[in-house]
């Protein structure tokens, strides 16, 4: 395995801001640190992909036609939203509570991955029959799902 120094050619330049809830600490770093969540990163490639590389996607699709798999990707997505996002509600992090990628959830109510998307990024205003079909995917009911896509908590 070749040592790759900072600045060298086929290096990346990574900027990492970290803060500590504790001491509401805030400040860049270069590498690892003890403490902290990421909540900002910043870095540029130089490298090229290697040939053969997978995207994650692809990986998971095709992991996921293990059933054993599949249960354990629907329980990781819903131990990710459980773990990093507990006191946030949105549709996407409904959505990886359940178990769902998008594609699923899409399948699930007939619609696309793509439509589903631009549904949690804001970029589409879905029609109430779809916001039924999710809710009822999901297993809540449906004023909470609007309630969740109008920036409101749920319990």
């Amino acid at each position: 395995m070749k040592n790759i120094q900072p600045g060298s050619t086929g290096s990346s330049e990574i900027t990492i801001r970290l803060f500590n809830p504790s001491t509401e600490d805030n400040r860049y770093v270069s590498g690892q640190s003890e403490f902290g969540r990421v909540i900002f990163c910043d870095f540029e490639t130089i490298m090229p992909i290697p040939n053969g590389a997978v995207d994650i996607d692809t990986l998971i699709e095709g992991m996921s036609q293990d059933p054993e798999m599949a249960d354990a990707i629907s329980e990781a997505r819903a131990w990710v939203a459980e773990s990093f996002y507990t006191n946030k509600s949105s549709l996407k992090i409904l959505r990886m509570r359940a178990g769902f990628s998008q594609k699923q959830l899409a399948l699930t109510i007939g619609t696309s991955q793509s439509h589903i998307a631009k549904i949690e990024n804001g970029i589409a205003d879905p029609q109430i029959e779809t916001l039924k079909r999710i809710a009822k995917a999901l297993s809540i009911e449906t004023y909470k799902l609007c309630a969740v896509m109008v920036g409101e908590k749920i319990e």
